[in-house]
């Protein structure tokens, strides 16, 4: 959430500037992308799709941050899974830090991968006593 907003954040900052330089001339965002893309100018053609691919840029972090905000405690790993931008997500992977959860979702998901973690463990020690139990090598308990 972090990182995604911080890159939401930046983007926004950028929009924004392209905004203020449309306003100053009386346009709206729209009407200067337009303007770059048909000047016939190869600079400004660039410049107006570098714009376009922004204002796309904010909608799409937009879109993703509201999703994970919005999302519940158990659905927001599927949330994430469904939304995320793979360049975010490496780079925070890259600069990954463990911390302790302080939280009630991080209390919860320790909580829910103790539970996981043990039942595993019980079931797999199940499998494998299981044969030596029935061929009464280990006595039964009780």
């Amino acid at each position: 959430m972090q990182r995604l907003g911080g890159h939401l954040e930046e983007a926004r900052l950028m929009l924004q500037q392209y905004i203020d330089a449309a306003f100053a001339l009386g346009l709206t965002l729209d009407e200067y992308i337009r303007e770059h893309l048909e000047s016939g100018s190869e600079v400004f053609t660039s410049t107006g799709r570098i714009i376009a691919d922004l204002v796309e840029r904010v909608q799409t972090l937009e879109q993703a941050y509201q999703a994970l905000q919005g999302a519940g405690l158990f659905n927001r790993w599927f949330v994430f899974l469904r939304e995320v931008d793979w360049s975010i997500a490496a780079g925070t992977w890259e600069n990954f830090v463990p911390g302790v959860p302080t939280t009630l979702e991080g209390l919860t998901y320790a909580l829910a991968g103790l539970l996981i973690g043990w039942g595993l463990y019980a079931l797999l020690k199940a499998l494998v006593v299981m044969p030596f139990r029935a061929a009464g090598r280990i006595p039964k308990k009780g």
